[in-house]
């Protein structure tokens, strides 16, 4: 595969362990990353793969201590489709908009729903999700399915299939719909047929925001405290704000980060607009402030 290249584990999340690969000596220092702690996700995945039917389980003595190598597809716009399948029949409810930040574009920044794009680009979304559960026989579960979209050319590529909802997602369905989607995952659970969002939260629109240091390393010397936060729900109601770091900790520490940021705080948003959200979290960004001291780089780049 010519460079670049993404590579990253065959089991993980967020991000964890993927690395841009432009040319040989990163591509050597990523898999150096990778034998050093691949394990974290790798060794519970072989567990479950051992319950499995051998005939069942990938070929040529593959386990979840490998990476993937992958063309990169890096479009202006991503997206996530969430819905489920039932009885054979897929249904689509959702589009959540995922937006990116730094040095490679590869860091979440933040999820917006529903997503601000054009029907006609989510509906070419959920077509392409029928058709391929469909082909692999994905039957009575959840999914989510995310995809990157460019503009200019209208081409739309599928990312990859998660055959389970987004946890991250959650708190936006509350705000929005008045429930989380894990309602669905219990109907079809239950065997019964899922409701359809409701339209009936506080919010016409929410948004999830991750807060990133995106220095190679560095210990946390102040957080935002809990009076910054009540002072900010004073004037949105609606926040909810999740600490991920403590102060005196090293960021090196912090478990399940991407390779090229360390995420510092979440904040959970509501509004009547989209105006409203990016006026909200631009009065948190002024309002919740972090004192990172930076550290010498350890991280791979």
């Amino acid at each position: 595969m010519p460079f670049p290249f993404w590579l990253k584990p065959v089991k993980g999340h967020s991000s964890m362990l993927g690395f841009r690969v432009r040319e040989a000596s990163e591509y050597g220092r990523a898999l150096h990353a990778c034998r050093q702690a691949i394990h974290r996700y790798g060794e519970p995945f072989n567990a479950f793969l051992a319950h499995l039917p051998e005939t069942t389980r990938p070929p040529n003595g593959v386990d979840g201590n490998y990476a993937i190598a992958e063309e990169l597809i890096s479009e202006e716009q991503l997206f996530t489709i969430e819905g489920y399948v039932h009885k054979g029949k897929a249904t689509a409810y959702a589009a959540i908009e995922s937006r990116r930040t730094g040095k490679h574009m590869s860091s979440l920044s933040s999820y917006h729903y529903p997503a601000e794009l054009p029907e006609k680009v989510v509906e070419a979304g959920r077509e392409q999700v029928a058709g391929v559960l469909a082909q692999i026989g994905f039957d009575n579960g959840p999914f989510n399915v995310e995809f990157f979209h460019d503009p200019a050319s209208g081409r739309l590529n599928l990312l990859e299939i998660n055959p389970r909802l987004s946890k991250s997602h959650s708190p936006l369905f509350e705000m929005v719909d008045g429930c989380t989607h894990h309602k669905q995952a219990i109907q079809l659970a239950l065997g019964q047929k899922p409701d359809k969002p409701a339209r009936k939260g506080t919010s016409p629109m929410a948004a999830k925001f991750m807060v990133r240091s995106h220095e190679a390393n560095g210990i946390v010397r102040r957080v935002p405290g809990q009076d910054d936060i009540d002072r900010l729900r004073r004037l949105l109601p609606d926040i909810v704000v999740q600490m991920l770091v403590e102060e005196g900790q090293n960021l090196a520490d912090l478990a399940d980060q991407d390779s090229y940021s360390f995420e510092l705080m979440d904040i959970f948003l509501g509004g009547g607009d989209a105006e409203f959200i990016a006026d909200a979290h631009d009065r948190c960004r002024d309002s919740l402030a972090f004192l990172i001291q930076p550290m010498p780089r350890h991280r791979v780049r």
